[in-house]
């Protein structure tokens, strides 16, 4: 079963634009293997298509999802020490059972997609929410797939992405 091991702390940085003060970590049940998105990295929330029935309906029902995705879809590797941030944030307990699994690096677009459904199902939302979701992202996100790295700046990010208003 997933597992989100540390809750979602993130400071304000513009627009929709935040900065994760804290690791998250996440166990996908999917993958066998933890998820870090690291502290420092930038993140939009949830990128939703501006039409007003799907926005309406769709907009921050997985704000955690989002975050994961958004790592998901960046390039490059984590830069700490692992064991490290494991062992400071899981339990004893935890990180026997999840330490060793492994740690996700990075994902064809097809299973970061098929990751965030999965983490939209574990927080509560619908099958067919989910499922919407997973569709958007799927033909939505071609154009983000892999075009900032694991620790882009906000300039970097704003680039790609443009200013999103709130």
């Amino acid at each position: 079963m997933s597992k989100l091991f540390t809750p979602l702390r993130t400071e304000y940085i513009s627009g929709r634009y935040r900065r994760l003060l804290e690791p998250l970590i996440y166990y996908s049940s999917r993958l066998d293997k933890l998820i870090i998105v690291p502290a420092g990295m930038i993140t939009d929330y949830e990128s939703v298509p501006r039409i007003p029935f799907i926005h309406a309906w769709l907009a921050d029902t997985s704000i955690i999802g989002g975050v994961l995705h958004d790592k998901l879809y960046r390039k490059g590797k984590l830069n700490k020490d692992l064991k490290l941030i494991l062992f400071f944030y899981l339990s004893k307990e935890d990180y026997k059972k999840y330490g060793t699994k492994g740690v996700v690096e990075e994902l064809s677009k097809e299973e970061a997609d098929l990751v965030y459904k999965e983490v939209m199902e574990f927080r509560g939302n619908s099958e067919k929410k989910a499922k919407a979701k997973y569709l958007t992202v799927k033909w939505a996100g071609k154009s983000s797939y892999h075009k900032l790295d694991l620790y882009a700046s906000y300039e970097e990010v704003i680039k790609i992405h443009g200013k999103k208003k709130r």
